[in-house]
Parts: structure tokens; C-alpha cells; sequence
């Protein structure tokens, strides 16, 4: 990168989720933190202000930090008018704590019925930087629960607002900018720049005494431990693991699997196992668990899954999986679905009529969404599969998330995409 950057700026990062002040863990977490400590790297001031994940990011080494609170009478009006009437406590202390302080650009985290960031842009007369992981008209319409008051009117008219007057909107993946451009977006403003990972964190090598101990101390000696991390949201294919895992273990009783995460459908999926009676001898359950801990984990796994499902409405699945590019760092096989970006990761990948032809170039291992059955499959051939093969698989992943997915990268091209026009410098 150019020696216009070495000098210090400052910038102001701004996320304005009411509902997660608490947030310790899940693939948002990994996201801010990586973004927020690849700006620190970069030798970037920053700013901060946040109502989310208030214990994190006090511990960073940001500038100065702001906790955004909304006052709890307007709680009563239902989650959504909450939080649109945040826009009117969060823009004036927002702007007091940048009193007499020079900004280079305000980079916001999208965020349901918030224009924040854009009205500090316009009135700091800056550029915003807008990270967009996903419409929230289409989340709120397929993945929420509806309140008191939905204003579906209000989301849809935040959301077109947000894009039209961000300078730079840096999305996930390509299904969010094919999106946005058929939104009417310019294409040039949009950054494609999928999440990342601390490779550093999350290497393997470094797990090693964190692996011992938590397959020590979870009785897993002489298990194939198969790991999933998540929220056990919608999209994660809950029913596919819940449906795979007894089919799995009744051809390998040797098979465990230790599931990270809690989350909606989290009751479903306990009720499941215990339809199918499968104990804690085969699943382990740990629930949420600090971001931190969650590597450990992921660590004492000896391959990973990712059952990602298609969107129902049949629209492009738009994300980006954090647990993804964790996965690929600590060099383990991987079977994931085939889909959208989770594709992309692991090609070239084998596939279940491919296991038989092995060429070491394999990435991972990808399944059609939704095929139960086709997951059980890849399920057993990876524990039947020869150990030196899967140390290919893992070793191929983790070099490329090295080379490609880093968080220091994923900043980097940010930062230079910001740049490249002059009204942000």
C-alpha cells in the first residue's frame, strides 16, 4: 500500500445495534473486531461509538470510545420504532463527541432503521463509508419476528436513503452487490470484500495445548469430532445437522460432534436429539460461548461443517460466513454446501462421486443445500477417508485464507477503495 496512508488519520466508526449491547460471540463479533483492528494495524485513529458489544470493545485500543444507549421508556413502542427514534439520542451525542475533531470518513455498520452515520457525514461534511451485509427490508420480512409495529414503510425508506448517500458501500458478496446495483446503485461505489479471519488467532499450531485440553476434559480421545459453530439461525441448516447426526452416528459410533452457538432454533434442535435419543456421548452442546473460547473449541475439532440453506423465497443466499474462514484457518476438512460464496472458499472441492478421485488440490468438501442425505455421505467418506488425505484438505484451506482472507487484507482493500477517489482523501 502507498505511503499516503503511514500517516496517522482518524476515523470514526459508528454501530448502532439496539439489541446486542451484550454480544459476545457469532460471526458479527469476528466482523467488527477484525474491521475495527485491521484500521488500528493500518495506523488509522478510531473513533468509536457503539451500542453493541460494549465489554469487547472497550478492550481494544481504540482513540476513544462512546456507549450509544437508548433510553428504555421508548421500549414499549416495539423494537423496530425504538429503533428509529435511536437516531434522535445517537446523531447529537454522536456529534458532541466529535466536537472540534477532524474525520477522515464515517464508516458505519448497517443497521436496522438507522441513518446515523449518513446525517454525521453530511454534517461533519464527510464521506460515509457504509458496510452493508444485507437488506434488512428482505431480513426483516423472512428472518424476524414481526412486533407491535413492523413499518415496513420506514425499514424500506432508512435502507434507500443509507445507499444512495454513502459515498462507498462495501458489501460481503456478489449476490449483495447484484443487489444493490439492481437497486439502481452505481456499481462503482460498491466494494466486493468477503469477511476474513485472524489467522494468527486461529492457527492450529498454536491450538495445539487448547485442543488437548478441551478433548481431555469432553472425554473425545479416539472420537472424529465434527464441529459447527453459529447462532442456529434460519440459514444455517439446523435441520439438515439435526436430521444427518444420528444417520452418522449409527454407521460410526466413533463419530461426535460438538456444536458452538446458541440461538432460535436451538430448542428445535436439542428436541430433535432427544426424539432420536442421542446423548451427550455422541453430541456435545456448549452453548454461546466468549469469542475467544470459541477458537478452543473449533480447535479439539477434526473437521468442520457449514449446511448453509438456500434463502425459501429463492433469492440469492448473500452472506458471507465468518465461521467460514475461521474453519479454513485451523486446517481441518470441510464440508459445506454449494452454494453462492461457501462455493468460492472451497473449490476446487470434491464432491461425494469424486472422493474416489483425489488429486490433493481439494479445498474442502461441498454438498448440495438441503441434501440430508448427501451430507451423511460426505460425513462418512471423510472418516473413512486416509489421514494424510485429510491434512490436504485442511492444509490447502488454511493456505488459502492465509494468502487471500485475512482481516489485514480485507482492511487494506478498504482502505484503498476508499482512497482511489480524491474526495476522500
Amino acid at each position: 500500500m502507498s505511503n499516503k496512508h503511514e500517516k496517522k488519520k482518524t476515523i470514526f466508526y459508528l454501530r448502532t445495534s439496539l439489541d446486542a449491547a451484550d454480544l459476545c460471540a457469532g460471526g458479527s463479533v469476528a466482523h467488527t473486531l477484525g474491521v475495527l483492528e485491521g484500521f488500528l494495524k493500518k495506523n488509522f485513529r478510531v473513533l468509536c461509538a457503539s451500542s453493541a458489544m460494549i465489554r469487547l470493545l472497550k478492550e481494544l485500543n481504540l482513540e476513544q470510545f462512546l456507549i450509544l444507549r437508548q433510553p428504555k421508556i421508548f421500549a414499549k413502542l416495539g423494537f423496530r420504532l425504538n429503533c428509529f427514534i435511536s437516531n434522535f439520542f445517537f446523531i447529537p451525542r454522536s456529534l458532541f463527541f466529535l466536537r472540534k475533531k477532524n474525520i477522515e470518513f464515517v464508516y458505519q455498520r448497517s443497521g436496522l432503521l438507522n441513518f446515523t452515520g449518513l446525517a454525521i457525514a453530511k454534517l461533519k461534511r464527510v464521506p460515509l463509508v457504509l458496510e452493508f451485509n444485507g437488506s434488512d427490508v428482505w431480513i426483516d420480512k423472512h428472518w424476524q419476528n414481526p412486533d407491535r409495529f413492523r413499518v415496513s414503510f420506514l425499514i424500506r425508506w432508512v435502507e434507500r436513503w443509507n445507499i444512495r448517500g454513502a459515498k462507498k458501500i462495501v458489501v460481503v458478496s456478489d449476490a449483495l452487490r447484484a443487489f444493490l446495483v439492481d437497486a439502481g446503485v452505481d456499481e462503482q461505489k460498491i466494494l466486493v470484500n468477503p469477511n476474513g479471519v485472524d489467522a494468527q488467532a486461529f492457527d492450529p499450531e498454536k491450538l495445539i495445548d487448547a485442543r488437548k485440553e478441551i478433548r481431555t476434559a469432553l472425554a473425545l480421545h479416539n472420537k472424529f469430532v465434527f464441529g459447527f459453530v453459529g447462532s442456529f439461525g434460519a440459514w444455517h441448516g439446523i435441520e439438515t445437522l439435526a436430521a444427518m447426526i444420528p444417520e452418522v452416528i449409527e454407521k460410526y459410533p466413533h463419530a461426535h460432534f460438538l456444536l458452538i452457538g446458541s440461538g432460535n432454533l436451538f430448542p428445535y434442535f436439542k428436541n430433535e436429539l432427544a426424539r432420536a435419543n442421542i446423548g451427550k456421548e455422541f453430541v456435545t452442546l456448549t452453548g454461546t460461548v466468549m469469542q475467544h473460547d470459541a477458537k478452543k473449541y473449533l480447535a479439539a475439532c477434526d473437521a468442520f461443517l457449514s449446511p448453509t440453506k438456500f434463502n425459501k423465497d429463492g433469492s440469492r443466499f448473500f452472506g458471507s460466513p465468518t465461521k467460514m474462514f475461521e474453519y479454513m484457518s485451523l486446517g481441518k476438512p470441510i464440508i459445506a454446501s454449494d452454494l453462492e460464496q461457501l462455493s468460492e472458499l472451497l473449490e476446487p472441492a470434491l464432491k461425494n462421486e469424486s472422493f474416489k478421485n483425489f488429486s490433493k488440490n481439494e479445498v474442502g468438501v461441498l454438498v448440495r443445500p438441503d441434501d440430508v442425505q448427501g451430507f451423511v455421505d460426505a460425513a462418512c467418506r471423510l472418516i473413512e477417508l486416509d489421514a494424510d488425505k485429510q491434512a490436504v484438505l485442511g492444509r490447502n484451506a488454511r493456505q488459502k485464507v492465509v494468502k487471500q482472507y485475512s482481516w489485514d487484507k480485507n482492511v487494506e482493500k478498504t482502505i484503498d477503495f476508499v482512497y482511489q477517489d480524491k474526495n476522500c482523501s
